[in-house]
C-alpha cells in the first residue's frame, strides 16, 4: 500500500534522502521542548545525547513506515524463505561433494587463505576463520548451512492440510493420520503466525518508542510509562507521552496522543 495512504500526513518524503529531512526537523527549539518534558538539564553534552537519541528514534519511525508500506504478501514471503532454505541445502551438498575430488578442497583452502577478504571487516568473522585444515575443511560451514536450511523451512508459514498415509503404488487405501481436532489446532497456529507477520497499524510508533527508550531511561528521571488516567485532564498524565507526542507531531501530524499511550502500554 502506498505511503500516502498509510501515512497521509507524514512530513518525510520516503523517495528522497530521509537523513537530511530528519536533520532539518531536529532544531534547537524541538530539543529544548523535549528536554523540558524529560527534565533534562541545560547541559550541552546531555542535550547532544538527547538529540542523537531522537534522531535514531525518528530514523526508526521512518524505516518502520517504509517496512509497512513495502510489506509483501505472505505467499511472496514464503517463496523468499523457500529460496533461502533451498539454496542453503544446495550449497551444503556442493561443499560435501568436494570430498569426492581429491586435492580440490586443498586448492580451495589455499585460495581462501592466500587471498584478501575485501568484504570482511577487521572485527568480523571472515571465511579463513571458519574453515578447517586438510580434509573436510567445510564441516562447520556445512553444519551451519544445514541449520539455515532447517530454520528457513521452519519459518515458512504453510497452511496445514489433513495428513494421509498409505502406499498408493500398492493399491492400499490411504488412511487419515491426524484427527479433525489436531488439524484445527495446527490451523489455529497457522492463522496466528499469519497475523503476527503483519506489521500493526502502530508499527512505526512502537519502533520510535523502542528506539527512544534507552535515551529516555538514561537522561530522564521520569519513568518510561503511559502514566495514570486523570479525570480532570481527561487523559493519562505522562512526561514520556508528552515528549513523544511533541516529537512525532513534527514528523507525522496524524499521530495522536492516544495512539502513543496505547503503544507504550504494549512495550512496558
Amino acid at each position: 500500500m502506498p505511503a500516502d495512504d498509510l501515512y497521509p500526513r507524514l512530513a518525510i518524503n520516503l523517495d528522497e534522502d530521509t537523513d537530511l529531512q530528519i536533520e532539518a526537523i531536529l532544531g534547537p527549539a524541538l530539543i529544548d521542548e523535549v528536554a523540558q518534558h524529560a527534565d533534562v538539564p541545560q547541559d550541552g553534552e546531555q542535550r547532544g545525547v538527547l538529540r542523537d537519541g531522537l534522531r535514531r528514534a525518528f530514523e526508526a519511525y521512518v524505516d518502520a513506515c517504509s517496512e509497512r508500506e513495502g510489506q509483501r504478501s505472505e505467499k511472496e514471503d514464503n517463496r523468499a524463505l523457500n529460496r533461502v532454505a533451498k539454496a542453503a541445502g544446495q550449497l551444503e551438498a556442493a561443499l560435501l561433494d568436494l570430498q569426492e575430488f581429491p586435492g580440490v578442497e586443498a586448492r580451495l583452502e589455499r585460495s581462501i587463505r592466500n587471498r584478501p577478504t575485501p568484504l570482511a571487516h577487521s572485527e568480523s568473522l571472515d571465511l579463513p576463520k571458519l574453515i578447517g585444515t586438510r580434509r573436510n575443511i567445510f564441516a562447520d560451514i556445512r553444519d551451519m548451512l544445514i541449520d539455515l536450511q532447517v530454520y528457513g523451512e521452519d519459518a515458512v508459514n504453510r497452511e496445514p492440510h489433513p495428513v494421509w498415509i498409505g502406499a498408493v503404488e500398492s493399491g492400499e487405501s490411504a488412511f487419515r493420520f491426524d484427527s479433525d481436532e489436531e488439524l484445527e489446532e495446527r490451523r489455529k497456529a497457522w492463522r496466528a503466525r499469519s497475523n503476527e507477520r503483519k506489521f500493526p497499524k502502530d508499527h512505526a510508533i512502537q519502533e520510535f518508542l523502542r528506539t527512544f527508550r534507552p535515551t529516555w531511561d538514561a537522561l530522564s528521571p521520569h519513568p518510561f510509562t503511559h502514566g495514570m488516567y486523570h479525570k480532570d485532564a481527561k487523559q493519562t498524565v505522562s512526561r514520556l507521552v508528552d515528549a513523544s507526542h511533541l516529537s512525532l507531531q513534527k514528523i507525522d501530524g496524524a499521530v495522536t496522543r492516544q495512539a502513543i499511550t496505547t503503544a507504550v502500554r504494549k512495550l512496558v
